[in-house]
């Protein structure tokens, strides 16, 4: 590629850049954060990068360029191109494959834990490569006798692990959780059942080490001599305010230090080649203390205590004469890769410095939150941790990176959260309650509806049995009048016969010498015997009479029921 089309995408990286920058702030950025973005943005091409505002979004930058295969591509020239031109500055040291002398490389416990895949895939396959490279350099050492890599620990990072590894031991038997940050003590405590299964992780731990050749360091006294002594408490002080860090990290970083300077003997103006001891952290604050002002470690020709897996993957690369037509191609050398890397490193210790900032506001009264709050934010904050192969452009959180004042935010969040909370629940039982309303009173209109069509059908029931009855009777009524008639009829014989027959038997027994006056008085003799006898027989002689009356009426009632029926059947 020509230098004019190198420096054109270039141009469109740095604007495409400044363009997301300002997108992510909403708002416009001054020439000089400008210029310090982009300063800072090739710093991380270089393998460099800066913990300070600018990365999270030169981060979130790298992660949305992975959708876009021309911009991605735009990166990796630009990174391949830092790497040739470090190639060129210290061709002087890397023209030959051989080392002067045997390099020690002391791994710390970050490092010991990507190679075993505590901290991910990702970080595992950056210290496979790490490795590969050491392994080949080894190989070509045994034929030439020239100096060989040793990966080592020292004696103070070991007793670090154990105490990771008690520590996961405690929380499994007694039943807690990892601090927030700390990825591979979560690793070691999931799927541990109890103590005994840490101790066998333990076990595996160091047989991985073991297969792996990292060997630990002779134990020594590092300040005997004192001389070599990095260590005080106006460097911590200078340290502190440079890199805006806790002081007990950079105490233990400054305690590595000065154990990698008694092993120099205090001789550090060489080349990595022949500097003979190395410390290698992925710790953003051991990076950022090796080459801090402070230390004085600024200065051309002087090798840092410490550096990281990338750039001795990228030093051993260039050693071994590999391009990047080689065949495989570290991982460490894909730019986003290495920058999901750093961010989740950055996530890791940004969430590990809130956590302890929360245990400490909670020993104080004047500060100490509600369990249920407390709960809200530390599940929060294990939210925003994010394994390097899990970060991505839209669940990469720069507001909390850039934040100084997660904890009262996520408080006020919380009760936001809850506020919110109560007014919807109230919300919702307003609702229930006007459901609840409007249900009964659907209920009611049923019921109402139910009882009046109760109502109309018994009203149009008995109009209809009305009307039957009307028209049974018009139908019915001469029958009834005839059925009168005759029984009345028949009440009439049987009172009048008697007495009809009675004088005709009278009058036939007459004899002449019958005075009118005599027979008048037979009759008035004989007719109340005839009406007793008669008044006798009467009860049951209308009884018979009636029945027989409802027999005849009942059946003529009967036919012409039929009749009726057939009748309106034809209509």
């Amino acid at each position: 590629m020509r230098l004019d089309d190198a420096r054109s995408d270039n141009t469109v990286l740095t604007e495409k850049l400044v363009e997301h920058a300002e997108a992510l702030r909403k708002q416009s950025l001054s020439e000089q954060q400008r210029a310090t973005l982009i300063d800072d943005f090739f710093s991380h091409l270089k393998g460099v990068p800066r913990q300070n505002d600018n990365f999270p979004l030169i981060g979130h930058f790298i992660l949305a360029m992975e959708k876009d295969f021309a911009a991605k591509e735009r990166l990796e020239l630009a990174r391949q191109g830092l790497i040739i031109v470090d190639g060129l500055r210290y061709s002087a040291e890397t023209s030959s494959e051989k080392l002067p002398r045997d390099l020690n490389i002391y791994l710390d416990t970050e490092i010991l834990f990507s190679a075993v895949g505590y901290h991910g895939s990702l970080r595992q396959q950056l210290f496979k490569d790490f490795h590969t490279l050491v392994g080949e350099l080894n190989k070509k050492a045994e034929k030439s006798s020239s100096g060989k890599v040793l990966l080592r620990y020292f004696d103070a990072t070991y007793r670090e692990v154990l105490n990771y590894f008690e520590a996961a031991r405690l929380i499994v038997d007694k039943g807690g959780r990892p601090e927030p940050g700390k990825q591979a003590m979560t690793t070691i405590v999931n799927g541990c059942a109890n103590g005994t299964h840490v101790l066998g992780k333990q076990a595996m731990f160091k047989q991985e080490l073991t297969r792996l050749k990292i060997t630990p360091d002779n134990a020594r006294d590092f300040y005997d001599p004192p001389n070599f002594n990095v260590e005080s408490a106006d460097l911590i002080k200078v340290l502190k305010v440079e890199l805006s860090a806790d002081e007990v990290r950079i105490h233990q970083a400054l305690q590595q230090f000065t154990r990698i300077n008694y092993l120099r003997r205090g001789d550090s103006k060489t080349h990595l080649e022949a500097v003979g001891h190395i410390f290698l952290s992925d710790k953003s604050v051991v990076r950022a203390a090796a080459f801090s002002q402070g230390l004085g470690h600024m200065q051309p020709g002087v090798v840092s205590f410490s550096t990281d897996l990338d750039y001795m993957t990228e030093r051993l690369w260039l050693k071994l004469n590999k391009g990047f037509n080689s065949g495989s191609i570290p991982t460490s050398f894909d730019v986003v890769a290495r920058t999901r890397l750093v961010l989740s490193a950055q996530l890791g210790s940004k969430v590990s410095d809130e956590y302890q900032l929360l245990q400490r506001q909670q020993k104080d009264v004047r500060t100490r939150m509600d369990q249920e709050t407390l709960g809200y934010v530390v599940a929060d904050l294990m939210n925003k941790m994010k394994r390097p192969e899990d970060v991505t452009d839209e669940n990469l959180d720069v507001e909390f990176l850039a934040s100084d004042d997660f904890v009262s935010n996520a408080v006020a969040e919380h009760a936001t959260l809850m506020a919110e909370a109560e007014a919807g629940r109230k919300a919702k039982e307003d609702l229930q309650l006007a459901v609840d309303h409007i249900a009964e009173e659907r209920e009611k209109t049923r019921l109402k509806m139910i009882a009046y069509e109760a109502e109309r059908e018994d009203r149009e029931r008995a109009h209809k049995n009305q009307e039957l009855r009307f028209k049974r009777r018009e139908t019915n009524l001469p029958i009834l009048r005839r059925a009168q008639r005759v029984s009345k009829s028949v009440m009439a014989i049987y009172w009048c016969v008697p007495i009809v027959v009675m004088s005709a038997i009278i009058n036939f027994l007459r004899a002449s010498a019958d005075s009118d006056l005599s027979l008048f008085g037979m009759y008035w003799t004989i007719l109340p015997v005839q009406y007793a006898i008669q008044g006798f027989f009467w009860k049951p002689v209308k009884r018979f009479i009636k029945s027989s009356v409802r027999r005849y009426v009942a059946s003529r009632f009967r036919s012409s029921s039929k009749k009726g029926s057939v009748a309106a059947f034809g209509q």
